[in-house]
């Protein structure tokens, strides 16, 4: 979670402040309704929303978790209702299951990284707090233009109240890598690329894929590249479990490798997935193309064959020299079919090291 406004583009700033206003009802209800329930968060400001969730900027008491900072910063990650409780009730219940998922598998994945002592803890996005509320609402509080609206609600409840989820975590002052498209060297984006494999690589040994890697998920904080955070593990899947765990419509057009995008695939998704994802990242931020587009990824809906093209080379959109080596590297990480990309992400960070010393 992260404070998206952008004081160096204006029109950037004044569509947020237009749609603020739009989300500004959600945010009012949960403040209003954490504050009454005497959670130990205050929220402060709207920071952020998307098509999930809004996101709010706050103070978190964490004495109450043993820690001795009464007024620590934080981000809320509220869901809208509507998300929660729609006309679908299958839709409704992998929302709910993906936002509980997101808060368990970061908390797991830093405590994992916290245990060994490498320090890599701090690119990940610490999660404190994970809960609900029961809030009253009024229906044209939460009409998003019929965006996020709940349908039939008198039908769903006896009572107006509905509960409110909420997923308390670390505040980060910074943006996220899209917004460094064009203004980041190919050097530096190669670096990016280092280190969200050092992360990569102790969560695929602990059994834990990210399936969601891309630019809007990885956060740079104060323009200090060395400090990245992955976040959004709302996706994360572990691999240690009883029965075989196979691909689904999971994952963001263009970044999701093509075992993700096809739901009757044979070929089970595993750590091959993260380094596509993480290839797609570098390539777009690169070239500022995807990989495939929505049209492409059509093609792959109960196909066993991978119909996605290979990556057009960086240089046919890239004018600058010494881009072979990244070119073929990127090429191996985004092979439409797992078994021809790395093996495993030491070997990627491997062959990313390698050009970026030559770089």
């Amino acid at each position: 979670m992260t404070k998206i406004r952008n004081s160096e583009t204006p029109d950037t700033d004044l569509l947020f402040g237009r749609l603020k206003k739009k989300v500004k009802p959600i945010f009012d209800i949960a403040k209003k309704n954490l504050k009454e329930k005497k959670r130990a968060i205050e929220l402060e400001d709207v920071i952020g929303f998307g098509g999930f969730a809004v996101v709010a900027k706050g103070h978190i008491d964490l004495s109450w978790y043993g820690k001795n900072l009464e007024d620590y910063p934080c981000a809320v990650k509220i869901p809208y209702p509507g998300r929660m409780y729609g006309e679908d009730p299958d839709t409704n219940e992998a929302n709910r299951k993906r936002f509980i998922n997101e808060y368990s598998s970061t908390r797991q994945v830093f405590t994992n990284l916290e245990k060994l002592g490498t320090g890599l803890e701090k690119h990940i996005i610490r999660a404190y707090d994970y809960g609900e509320f029961d809030a009253e609402y009024r229906e044209k509080d939460i009409d998003m233009e019929g965006i996020w609206k709940i349908k039939n609600i008198a039908k769903m409840f006896n009572k107006r109240l509905i509960s409110w989820r909420y997923m308390v975590s670390e505040y980060v002052e910074g943006k996220e890598l899209s917004q460094y498209r064009s203004k980041i060297s190919i050097k530096d984006l190669v670096r990016v690329g280092e280190i969200v494999c050092q992360v990569l690589e102790i969560t695929h040994d602990q059994d834990f894929l990210h399936r969601d890697i891309k630019p809007t998920n990885i956060l740079i904080p104060n323009n200090k590249i060395g400090d990245l955070k992955l976040g959004d593990f709302g996706l994360a899947k572990r691999l240690d479990i009883a029965t075989p765990f196979y691909s689904s419509i999971l994952g963001s057009v263009g970044f999701a490798a093509p075992e993700q995008m096809d739901p009757k695939s044979l070929y089970p998704v595993d750590n091959r997935t993260d380094i596509y994802g993480l290839a797609a990242t570098i390539y777009f931020m690169a070239t500022g193309h995807y990989v495939y587009d929505e049209n492409d990824a059509k093609l792959l809906i109960g196909k066993e064959n991978r119909q996605i093209s290979r990556a057009v080379p960086l240089n046919e959109y890239i004018n600058e020299p010494n881009l072979e080596e990244l070119s073929e590297v990127l090429d191996t990480a985004l092979s439409p079919y797992r078994e021809k990309r790395y093996a495993n992400v030491s070997e990627f960070k491997a062959a990313l090291n390698k050009v970026y010393k030559k770089l």
